[in-house]
């Protein structure tokens, strides 16, 4: 299993605050005292999201792998190469079978594993430049 919990409840917590930093303005106080509460409250809260929320986070790449099998969702990805309509028939069959949609196209043999894997190339499909997310 990958990394850590993802605290939720904390995470709702500070939104909040988040939000009560515009109408800190409004409130009958000195406007400096003003941002300087709301300056604190942010920072306070982004700390605490950040250390008790986002660090650690990791990956569970056969999670992720088992959801990009089992998903409808992706029937997008594959538009440009079966057309819309063809794609939407697939989807349809999937979702009334209780199936994924590569399992249908696998199932009917649309397109070859190497294709399924170029057009579902998660980098592809998002334009992430993994450049800028190397590990340290």
């Amino acid at each position: 299993m990958g990394g850590r919990v993802i605290r939720l409840d904390l995470a709702e917590r500070v939104q909040p605050g988040a939000a009560a930093v515009p109408g800190d303005d409004a409130r009958l106080r000195p406007r400096g005292l003003a941002v300087i509460e709301s300056q604190s409250l942010l920072y306070r809260g982004s700390v605490a999201l950040r250390t008790k929320c986002i660090e650690g986070i990791t990956v569970n790449e056969k999670i992720l792998e088992r959801y990009m099998e089992t998903t409808v969702g992706i029937v997008t990805a594959l538009n440009p190469v079966l057309g819309y309509e063809k794609a939407t028939e697939l989807a349809r069959e999937a979702y009334a079978n209780n199936k994924g949609i590569l399992e249908i196209v696998r199932e009917k043999q649309i397109l070859t594993e190497q294709q399924i894997k170029d057009l579902l190339d998660p980098v592809k499909l998002t334009g992430l430049d993994r450049s800028k997310y190397q590990k340290k």
